[in-house]
C-alpha cells in the first residue's frame, strides 16, 4: 500500500501527464484541421499543384512535438513566438513551409510536360492561369 507522500507523488505525476496529451492533441487537431482544408474544393481552385500541400502536415506534426518536448523538459525560457523566432529548426521549418505553398501555388504549365516532354511557354502559362 502507498504511503500518503506516494499518493500525493502519483497524483501529481498523472496531472502532469494529462496537461502533456491535452497540450499535444490541440495541436494535432490543428493540423487535422490543416488537411481537412485540403481535402476541400477551395484548394484545388486556389493552388495549382494542391497534393504538394500535404508536407506541411509533415512538417507542423514535427515543429508541434519539437516544441512541446523542448517546453516540458524545461528547455523554453522565452514566449513561444520567441522561440519560434530565435531557434534554428523553428526558422528552417518555417521557410520549407513557404517554400511547399510557393510550389503549390506556382502554375501547372511552368511544370514540363512528361508526356510531350516540353515546358509550355510563359504566354500559355499566364493564358491558363488566367482563364480559371
Amino acid at each position: 500500500m502507498l504511503c500518503r507522500a506516494d499518493r500525493f507523488a502519483f497524483r501529481l505525476l498523472q496531472r502532469r501527464d494529462g496537461e502533456h496529451s491535452f497540450a499535444s492533441a490541440s495541436g494535432y487537431v490543428a493540423v487535422l484541421v490543416l488537411a481537412l482544408y485540403m481535402k476541400s474544393t477551395d484548394v484545388t481552385v486556389l493552388y495549382s499543384h494542391p497534393h504538394r500541400l500535404w508536407i506541411l502536415c509533415c512538417l507542423l506534426l514535427y515543429w508541434i512535438n519539437r516544441v512541446w518536448m523542448v517546453a516540458f523538459r524545461g528547455e523554453m525560457h522565452d514566449d513561444p513566438i520567441a522561440y519560434a523566432i530565435k531557434n534554428c529548426s523553428s526558422l528552417l521549418t518555417n521557410a520549407l513551409c513557404v517554400v511547399a505553398v510557393l510550389i503549390a501555388i506556382s502554375p501547372r504549365c511552368m511544370v514540363r510536360d512528361r508526356r510531350t516532354r516540353s515546358s509550355c511557354r510563359m504566354s500559355e502559362c499566364v493564358d491558363k492561369f488566367h482563364s480559371r
